[in-house]
């Protein structure tokens, strides 16, 4: 008996899915049961931990675990027993030889006498060599011998199979391998086809399979294939406790079809993995090969000097040799080769061929393999600025500072030091210590800004200024943006008693201040006048600013159109300070979308998102990136959008910003433009990511999008848990609207798959979504409530109908009054209400037309003639199939399919020259 603290640790251990919650489990029983002195529980944890260690990839406690169970089993066979809770010392025996063989500091003789030791056992426990057989096919691949490889194939297909002979889903992943290496590809396709048609699966299978197919089915013109099979297999790959060893195929795979940047962001997201596992460095070797043919690609496609992330892990300095930080590509390449061709030359030294070190070589020359196989949308590649060079005077460190005070000013700081420091002028001088001053405000730092402007009055004393330097005395940091409303008085009563320049940039100070007072009209008049007296020195942007903040008052005043024309200006100048250009830019971008100007938009974003590239901070350009997204959705470039979020979280990574919501957003995108298994890959993984503590309002969203996603691509069991989450996490953050949403989606599914659960969970979506007051929403679970209950005959469905059909009318929804009777007239139709229903039918028909939807209206007229059809009313369906062929050109699908069934119709009631012009028609 174990203690029952023990009991509820093994309880807790054999429900629990692999990884680092189960291991610490494990790890908590073995030091209970040391504790208490207890060998037996000692022995039942000990037991779960080999099986724990070989899922997850840890052979140290692999090897350790077993070989201490053996012995205590070995001691006394009735107190340690050969099975507990279904792990098994004969079965466990099948992962130590490839293990034990997978390291070339055990020599084969040890390799080999673990296999005759399983197989004396395996003879005494009285069954088959079938296990031990298939152990020797994989050991012979780790020592280089492929013959004798086949030779153990053989003589285990001549053995019956048993409770202890590997899956079949091992046994033919296994043998399609060795087919590959002896270079058959005809014969691992066929078994790997095998796999996927009988549906073989086991811990790790049929993903590992997908990943070694990929390459063949490449070469055997089977691109299609390897595209579903390289998303199916990464997909549960990213998910395994010890799954790297399977992406690495795919990293390959992303190298020869053209996918780089693709293969680079995957191994970024795995490279905590490489290697992870000391003692298993036949997998090491695989990984760095992968690792090395990736970024051989990565170098080719020009960005050899893109730093990898994650690359100066400080496990790599034994595996790779020592780096200064993150590698670039091309040296990381160089360094895994080398490596890869260490762990070679170890093998082929104790197997004594040269097996690896030639599969080495093989491996690199994939440099020379290419496919074209574009798997992700538009790729966003900023135009490359030209490198400015660095200023030789501190006019032009101020002119550098000016340029780059916005967003991050770490290069401002640096640039006014540098001017400071290069002997500059006394005007020079003032401006940089005015930039002093502003850069401690940005800091949030008042005291240092004081002291700041303190240095800049005595500056202005020396040089003469003694006017000015009185007037910055009393005004103090009101100058630099700081003033208040209570403030108004004083800076007004400073600009009465001055002229000119002077004045102007008061006036300008008013302005703005009136501005953030929301008080536009009032700072339109002072900017008005403000205008005609600073004077226009375009280096220094004091004009042009003024210019864009009256284009900012006149544009919240309503002059939409003025105000973007006086946006456009300041955005064209070229000579004036980037900042000023780049707010203009983001006004117009913003402007443009609001009143539905999406071309205008685009064009602005774009200019918006370059000149933050061309300043080159990480948060200006990732927020850019995001405007510039929004634009291109509104013209429904939608690929486009998605490929410049791809590029701000490029930046956002490097530069250790939060990248959660701009993968919400790339999800979206990915699913607007088509790219429904990219969507799903996106918010599948960013769902994954979140922490456990993640706002249930951003987890409901995610999921909602992933059931979505899930749905469009087939996927129904990922959709329907997705969308069940969502309505739960949705209600938890009281958003019943979000609830109400993933509700309808989930009840479509369920009703798809004839699931009269349906009826309930859109019930409550219909709750959530009068619960919120919302009436489209009310309006679409209302709709899918009633078709569905009629769907499931129940009639009482109709009365739903009706009732949604009122507010659509009274909403003047036009298209949804007809959508909602065209759903009434199928569900009378289900209930064998035909003729109710062709009156319907008739109904929504005209309602599409009216409503400028001809495809849906002829939508309606199909399916009165297939009911009729079905009803054997066959002579009055000719009309309804005449109807909505109307409505579709010669050639398209649509003609083509009603044309079809509109022959089929006349030739079954014996009109056969009909149907014959009907066919001659369609074929023209």
């Amino acid at each position: 008996m174990t203690s029952p603290q023990l009991d509820d640790l093994f309880d807790r251990i054999d429900v629990m899915p692999v990884g680092p919650e189960e291991r610490d489990l494990i790890d908590q029983a073995i030091r209970l049961a040391e504790e208490q002195r207890d060998d037996r529980g000692a022995y039942l944890a000990r037991m779960r931990l080999t099986s724990s260690a070989h899922m997850s990839g840890d052979t140290d406690a692999l090897f350790s675990s077993f070989a201490w169970c053996i012995a205590r089993n070995e001691e006394d066979p009735e107190r340690f027993p050969q099975q507990v809770a279904g792990n098994d010392l004969l079965f466990q025996y099948k992962w130590m030889a490839g293990r034990l063989g997978s390291n070339p500091a055990f020599p084969l003789t040890e390799v080999d006498a673990l296999t005759d030791d399983m197989s004396r056992r395996y003879r005494e426990a009285g069954v088959s060599q079938s296990g031990v057989l298939q152990s020797r096919v994989s050991t012979a691949v780790l020592s280089g011998d492929l013959d004798e490889a086949v030779r153990n194939q053989q003589a285990r297909d001549l053995i019956p199979r048993d409770d202890y002979s590997h899956c079949e889903a091992c046994v033919r992943s296994t043998d399609a391998r060795i087919a590959q290496l002896r270079g058959d590809e005809t014969e691992a396709l066929r078994l790997f086809d095998e796999i996927i048609a009988q549906d073989l699966t086991c811990g790790e299978e049929p993903e590992a399979a997908q990943g070694e197919a990929l390459l063949a089915l490449l070469r055997a013109g089977r691109v299609d294939d390897a595209v579903l099979h390289h998303r199916q297999g990464y997909r549960a790959a990213r998910a395994l406790p010890d799954g790297f060893a399977i992406v690495a195929d795919h990293l390959v795979f992303c190298a020869v079809t053209g996918n780089a940047a693709r293969g680079l962001a995957i191994l970024e997201r795995h490279i905590h993995e490489l290697g992870r596992d000391p003692l298993d460095l036949a997998s090491t070797l695989y990984q760095l090969i992968a690792v090395g043919v990736l970024l051989d690609a990565v170098a080719a496609a020009g960005q050899g000097e893109a730093l990898v992330r994650g690359s100066d892990d400080p496990r790599f300095v034994e595996l790779l040799g020592a780096s200064d930080g993150a590698r670039p590509a091309g040296v990381f390449a160089e360094q895994a080769w080398a490596a890869a061709a260490t762990i070679a030359a170890s093998f082929d030294a104790r197997n004594g061929n040269d097996f690896f070190g030639r599969l080495v070589l093989a491996r690199r020359g994939l440099a020379d393999e290419r496919y074209d196989v574009p798997l992700e949308g538009t790729v966003f590649v900023p135009t490359a600025s030209q490198p400015t060079a660095a200023p030789v005077d501190a006019a032009g460190w101020l002119a550098r500072a000016r340029d780059t005070f916005i967003g991050d000013t770490t290069d401002a700081a640096a640039a006014v030091a540098a001017g400071l420091a290069a002997d500059p002028s006394p005007e020079v001088r003032l401006e940089l210590l005015a930039l002093t001053v502003s850069l401690a405000l940005r800091s949030g730092d008042p005291d240092a800004a004081a002291a700041q402007a303190g240095e800049r009055i005595a500056a202005l004393r020396a040089d003469g200024r003694d006017a000015q330097a009185e007037r910055e005395e009393r005004l103090g940091l009101r100058l630099f943006g700081e003033a208040t409303a209570d403030d108004l008085d004083v800076l007004r009563a400073e600009a009465s008693a001055v002229e000119g320049s002077d004045r102007g940039r008061l006036l300008a100070l008013i302005g703005d201040l009136l501005l953030r007072l929301d008080e536009p009209e009032a700072a339109l008049g002072v900017l008005d006048e403000a205008s005609t007296l600073v004077v226009d020195v375009p280096a220094d942007g004091r004009l042009a600013g003024v210019h864009l903040r009256r284009a900012f008052a006149v544009g919240n005043l309503g002059r939409t159109q003025e105000a973007d024309a006086a946006l456009q200006s300041v955005a064209d100048d070229a000579g004036i300070p980037a900042p000023l250009r780049i707010q203009a830019l983001y006004a117009l971008t913003r402007s443009s979308l609001d009143r539905g100007d999406g071309p205008a938009a685009v064009q602005a974003g774009e200019r918006h998102l370059a000149e933050w590239v061309a300043l080159g901070q990480s948060g200006g350009i990732v927020d850019a990136a995001v405007w510039a997204a929004r634009a291109l959705s509104a013209v429904d470039r939608d690929d486009e959008a998605a490929a410049r979020i791809e590029y701000a979280i490029r930046i956002a990574e490097r530069g250790e910003l939060p990248t959660d919501d701009l993968r919400f957003q790339l999800g979206r995108y990915q699913l607007w433009s088509g790219r429904g298994d990219d969507a799903r890959d996106t918010l599948e993984e960013l769902y994954r990511s979140l922490d456990s503590e993640a706002e249930a309002i951003v987890a409901a969203n995610v999921l909602f999008w992933l059931g979505d996603a899930a749905r469009r691509t087939g996927d129904a069991e990922l959709a329907y848990n997705a969308w069940l989450q969502a309505v739960d996490r949705a209600r938890e953050a009281e958003d019943p609207v979000l609830a109400a949403r993933a509700g309808v989606g989930l009840g479509n599914l369920l009703a798809e798959y004839g699931d009269d659960d349906a009826v309930d969970v859109l019930a409550g979506a219909l709750a959530d979504a009068r619960s919120a007051g919302d009436t489209q929403m009310i309006v679409e679970a209302q709709h899918t409530l009633g078709r569905v209950r009629v769907h499931f005959g129940d009639e009482g469905g109709l009365a739903e109908l009706d009732a949604v059909h009122a507010l659509a009318v009274d909403e003047g929804a036009e298209w949804l009054a007809a959508d909602i009777t065209d759903s009434r007239a199928r569900g009378l139709a289900s209930l064998g209400r035909l003729e109710e229903a062709l009156d319907a039918f008739a109904r929504s028909g005209e309602g599409y037309a009216a409503a400028g939807d001809q495809s849906r209206a002829a939508g309606s007229a199909l399916a009165a003639a297939r009911n009729l059809v079905h009803a054997e009313r066959v002579t009055e369906a000719i009309d309804w199939f005449r109807l909505a062929l109307r409505v579709f050109p010669a050639g398209s699908t649509e003609h083509a399919v009603i044309s079809e069934e509109l022959a089929e119709a006349l030739d079954s009631i014996g009109r056969g020259a009909e149907a014959r012009e009907v066919r001659t028609a369609a074929s023209v």
